[in-house]
């Protein structure tokens, strides 16, 4: 894919929206705008070579009525790109936000999804929400977004289509990739003591073997941050721990006592509760997507 005659110092970034929308990081060697004022065109992008050449072009049109939006609004303009940008510099990332989209809807109909079909409702209401955030100084902020959000619609809905578009493709491309790889996780709780403490350990693990409520003992003795929360150490994947303490874990069967367990942080009397399997690596889509992207 290339895309024609772009001088790649325009394409600026701008931080609205936050983590509902991508960062756009377009390669600097494929980057390009190029004006033609015959066919109206302020972009091409072209797709493959040969016989398997195609090519998609941004119309001049479409890109004013996105940046005429954002000069018409001084309130929206000062929030997303700050009191020192051009004209140009604001048409640039426009421009930047309409290539990316285009990117992503070829990629969509190259993975048997109509990138018309795709919903845009959650991503439009999350920027809506963060309008409302920003203008919190406002007497009214819903009513003040709601306001600046009409004025700024035309820039609004491509974004929100960007960031749903993105979204359903990693999620398309996670389903393709097939099943995660699964490990088995040990979900455990241990009480810590001071490595001093061996009569202690063995009294609490003669209580725990009598029927005693594991939490409550940890909760009243263990001297970990988990203490307090019955010395739940949640499900994790055991190469995490220490190796003593990782040893530990493995070998322990559902509902056994385990301890007390040495480690550089004193002693553990352990219980493994249960054991899930858990993803590895299991891939965010937006993470996904911009890797085919790119």
């Amino acid at each position: 894919m290339t895309i024609s005659s772009v001088d790649s110092s325009l394409l600026v970034r701008r931080n609205f929206a936050g983590p509902v929308l991508v960062v756009f990081a377009l390669l600097v060697a494929a980057c390009g705008v190029s004006r033609d004022g015959a066919s109206g065109a302020i972009a091409t992008i072209e797709y493959g070579a040969g016989d398997d050449a195609s090519t998609i072009e941004i119309e001049q049109s479409e890109l004013d009525v996105m940046v005429n939006s954002i000069i018409g609004s001084a309130e929206f303009r000062e929030l997303a790109y700050g009191p020192a940008a051009t004209d140009d510099e604001i048409r640039a990332d426009l421009l930047t936000r309409l290539v990316y989209e285009r990117v992503i809807e070829r990629e969509l109909e190259a993975n048997g999804v109509d990138p018309a079909d795709v919903d845009t409702t959650e991503a439009r209401a999350a920027l809506q929400l963060q309008l409302e955030g920003a203008f919190a100084a406002e007497a009214d902020p819903v009513a003040y977004a709601a306001d600046v959000a009409q004025d700024i619609e035309p820039f609004l809905a491509p974004l929100a289509g960007i960031v749903s578009k993105q979204e359903r493709l990693g999620e398309v491309l996670i389903e393709a990739d097939g099943p995660a790889e699964t490990i088995e996780v040990p979900c455990a709780r241990h009480i810590l003591l001071d490595a001093t403490d061996t009569d202690l350990a063995d009294d609490l693990i003669a209580q725990l073997e009598d029927g005693a409520d594991f939490a409550e003992l940890a909760a009243a003795n263990s001297t970990g941050p988990s203490g307090p929360n019955g010395g739940d150490l949640g499900c994790a994947d055991p190469n995490n721990y220490v190796p003593e303490f990782r040893d530990a874990v493995i070998a322990a069967e559902v509902g056994e006592i385990v301890g007390p367990v040495e480690t550089q942080f004193g002693l553990h009397i352990i219980i493994v509760e249960s054991v899930e399997e858990q993803a590895v690596g299991a891939a965010d889509p937006n993470a996904r997507s911009g890797q085919v992207i790119q």
